[in-house]
């Protein structure tokens, strides 16, 4: 079985940091080990072999889709992704996350070892808490 990698965004909005926090939750069950983004970003020639190589999963925030951007730039095959904006997830610069939207977003990661369409909870209710 291949190594996977995990690779997240980081943004300063809370669904970029939602996205680092899930990516760390995988690498600490087990699920797989970190690559930086930035790296791959930065054209890092290991970084590139490594994600090129290895089974990844990707954890996008939002839309805006950075890290699906560096992937393509850097010619690295998207495998396993996730947006987390796409499940419904309001992006803001608060940091506020309704209680509901990381276990959406970690149902999303689960469909994504089964072999599931992550987008299958798009049409999950935005949450009006401020978390």
């Amino acid at each position: 079985m291949k190594e996977t990698l995990v690779l997240n965004c980081a943004g300063c909005a809370n669904v970029g940091q939602l996205a680092n926090l899930l990516a760390l939750e995988l690498v600490r069950e087990g699920f797989g080990s970190p690559l930086c983004l930035c790296g791959v970003g930065a054209h890092r020639r290991g970084f590139i072999k490594a994600a090129k190589e290895k089974d990844t999963i990707l954890i996008d925030g939002c839309s805006i889709g950075c890290g699906k951007a560096i992937f393509e730039h850097a010619e690295v095959p998207l495998k396993k992704y996730l947006c987390l904006t796409d499940l419904g997830i309001k992006k803001n610069l608060t940091g506020d996350l309704g209680p509901e939207d990381l276990e959406n977003a970690r149902r999303a990661l689960r469909g994504l070892f089964a072999g599931e369409e992550p987008t299958a909870l798009k049409g999950a209710p935005p949450s009006t808490c401020c978390g």
